[in-house]
């Protein structure tokens, strides 16, 4: 029955006709006029709500859409702006993603005594600027250097935010803590007790990054986590809904789809899918097996015990209406349009869905009334109408947009609604608002979007590597819609594997020793020049670096498997590289020469960040950069009790940290490489910093640095 009150909205006779009607489309057209005329709508709805963030909110993390101010919620670093980004080029406004990148670039600072969630850092904004950096060649005006997409100022501040996570993962499980200080680290009294989403939803961000950095140690951690969570499942195949991230224990058993496990699941397909891993997809199935067993009552899903599976909770949330969109994307789209079914029904009932909805007695839950603006449903809308093309889901949608407009809208933007059988609204806008229900809506009308492509249409990408294809399709969405290219993906790993083609080649034709030989003379001669035109004062300072520099490298560097005669001196030039480290600094961009050919400068790079410490860097005025820092090395903060040690990835199985055998260290003939082990320090030649977790073979490609 389809209720009638004064305040009926639109989307409740859409829903009453989408019954009456699925799956008779001739009857229930949809045209071509009203998709474009819903789009206009949506891209109408998305540039009020965010002029409005830019006009009264901005730099805060949201806008408060009823009193027209900002507030900060997620970190303080403009998440509203950075989550808005890829939204931008989706709906063709090339110019201002322009802008809006560079004041995220410009006014971006990472050095701040803040907490912040690293579940949310990660998906919002780690995975916002990844694909904001991905998407770039979509905006002529987007000057992209020589090495994109594997480089960039975009994809290089991600993975300065991702460093900053990085401490967070220092657990004995691989689990990750839900909160890290941006500047201090870990706080030795974190709570060590998080959710399962807050655990398991970090491989398609971590995964990329390694991809395009060509640094295997993001995903391997993501990975450790992942391969914790999957031990921890009970003898029914379940997982609970909290864990102690220190002893692997659940402290809260209840398991089910939704809030606090929704993107753990999603994170296995699409994990799968992006890195062609098949053991994600294969967890994935053992868990759709057992939920269909223990959880899915017809088609509906309950929270159940993990370990009895009796019905704890007999409610479906609004975030487990991205369950039917999961299903489409593996081709289980009969199954999908069952379920959206009924989920739909509780639109008929409310117009909007609840956060939580009873379902034995068919109504919201007290405290649980309101729809922050979700996009989940919308999500499976978009998926299942790709799939099927079925129009009655394009009136779903249309009603969607009109009962937002119409119930949500504000002076400054849309306002989350408190109680959906009342109406009344909440002064908050929450960031997901523009980044995924917008790029939903607005997708759905679309069709000729890129971002549907295909694969009849593509980008040959030419590199110095070869050719590359990109955006020929198969985009994957993180949780908060951020698509990223598999094409990218893969034209990275091979990048990066004709990088380490090219240093091992180089490799077996050089004679190092006759190099180091040639090397120190000339140094020798410059240092003597250079040192007898400082001043008093900048001797003193230099005499104060070096100091540093040699009480770091003391701590950090150890030589392993070096082969030379002890009575050589070019042990004693290498072993005591820190020495020279202020002469380097001051002459590296003379083999920084433009006129250089690019394998001539790799070679340089791979030298000087290896060997001696520093890291070359191919800019404008060709000028070097210390890839040692000594805000770098602070593992531990007496006075705020936090550490900034990375995780240890020694028990992650073979089968996991064989990611792909280029991105593995790699031996030259007289030194071996190898990823940092944290209880083996002693037996590892590594120039890494605990906050800078490069492998020493890709320090020279320049990305990484912590500014």
């Amino acid at each position: 029955m389809c209720y009638s009150t004064w305040i009926l909205p639109k989307i409740l006779i859409i829903i009453c006709v989408f019954f009456a009607y699925h799956g008779n489309s001739t009857n229930f057209d949809f045209s071509e006029k009203k998709k474009e005329l819903y789009r206009e709508k949506v891209k109408s709805m998305f540039y009020h709500a965010y002029n409005g963030y830019l006009n009264y909110a901005y730099p805060k993390d949201e806008l408060r859409p009823l009193s027209c101010t900002g507030q900060d919620t997620w970190g303080s670093y403009s998440l509203t702006l950075i989550d808005s980004l890829d939204t931008l080029l989706i709906l063709g406004n090339q110019t201002e993603f322009v802008r809006a990148s560079q004041i995220v670039l410009n006014n971006m600072d990472l050095d701040r005594n803040i907490n912040i969630s690293v579940f949310e850092t990660n998906i919002r904004v780690i995975g916002g600027l990844l694909s904001a950096h991905m998407l770039s060649s979509h905006s002529p005006d987007v000057i992209l250097n020589d090495g994109w997409p594997c480089s960039g100022p975009l994809l290089e501040l991600a993975e300065r935010f991702a460093q900053r996570l990085l401490p967070a993962f220092r657990s004995n499980t691989g689990m990750p803590y839900g909160t890290v200080n941006l500047k201090y680290g870990l706080n030795n009294f974190e709570n060590t007790v998080t959710c399962v989403a807050g655990i398991g939803t970090f491989i398609l961000e971590f995964g990329a990054l390694s991809r395009l950095t060509g640094i295997p140690h993001y995903e391997r951690i993501a990975l450790k986590a992942l391969d914790s969570l999957w031990k921890s499942r009970s003898e029914l195949g379940l997982v609970g809904n909290h864990i102690d991230v220190q002893t692997g224990v659940f402290t809260a058993t209840d398991s089910g789809i939704g809030a606090g496990v929704d993107s753990y699941f999603e994170y296995l397909v699409k994990g799968s899918l992006l890195f062609q891993r098949q053991n994600l997809i294969k967890q994935f199935y053992e868990f759709e097996e057992a939920i269909n067993l223990h959880i899915r009552k017809g088609d509906w899903f309950m929270w159940v015990d993990k370990d009895k599976a009796t019905v704890s909770l007999p409610i479906f949330q609004s975030l487990e209406a991205f369950w039917p969109g999961l299903l489409t994307l593996i081709g289980k789209v009969e199954d999908a349009a069952r379920i959206l079914s009924s989920y739909l029904q509780v639109l008929r009932h409310l117009g909007l869905p609840p956060e939580f909805y009873n379902i034995p007695n068919r109504e919201p839950v007290q405290k649980r009334l309101g729809y922050p603006l979700r996009p989940e449903i919308l999500e499976s809308l978009m998926y299942l109408y790709k799939a099927t093309e079925d129009p009655a889901y394009l009136h779903v949608a249309a009603g969607i947009v009109d009962t937002i407009e119409q119930f949500t809208k504000t002076k400054c933007g849309y306002a989350s609604v408190r109680d959906v059988q009342k109406w009344t609204l909440e002064d908050r806008m929450e960031s997901f608002f523009l980044s995924e229900t917008i790029k939903y809506l607005y997708l759905i009308f679309d069709e000729k979007n890129f971002i549907h492509n295909d694969g009849t249409s593509a980008k040959l990408l030419e590199t110095t590597d070869g050719h590359c294809i990109i955006e020929a399709g198969g985009w994957i969405f993180n949780t908060e819609a951020h698509p990223l290219d598999s094409g990218i993906i893969h034209c990275c790993s091979k990048k990066r594997h004709n990088d380490f083609v090219l240093l091992r080649d180089f490799e077996q034709n050089i004679d190092f020793l006759s190099f180091a030989d040639n090397l120190n003379e000339m140094m020798h001669d410059f240092k003597q020049s250079y040192n007898g035109s400082l001043s008093k004062q900048e001797k003193q300072q230099h005499f104060e670096e070096q100091t540093f520099i040699q009480q770091e490298f003391q701590q950090k560097l150890v030589i392993k498997e070096f082969h030379l005669d002890d009575k050589s001196e070019n042990f004693a030039i290498l072993e005591n590289a820190h020495l020279n480290r202020i002469s380097i600094l001051d002459c590296c961009h003379i083999f920084d020469d433009p006129s250089l050919g690019q394998n001539s400068r790799l070679f340089w790079h791979l030298i000087y960040s290896n060997y001696f410490g520093v890291k070359p860097l191919c800019d404008p005025i060709f000028k070097c950069c210390s890839s040692l820092n000594k805000n770098d090395t602070e593992e531990f903060n007496e006075e705020t009790n936090y550490s900034n040690t990375l995780p240890d990835l020694s028990s992650l199985s073979s089968y996991y940290q064989n990611l792909d055998s280029v991105l593995d260290g790699f031996s030259l003939n007289k030194f071996k490489y190898l990823m940092p082990n944290p209880t083996d320090e002693q037996q590892i030649f590594s120039l890494l910093t605990d906050n800078n977790p490069l492998p020493f073979s890709l320090n020279f490609l320049g990305l990484g640095q912590i500014v």
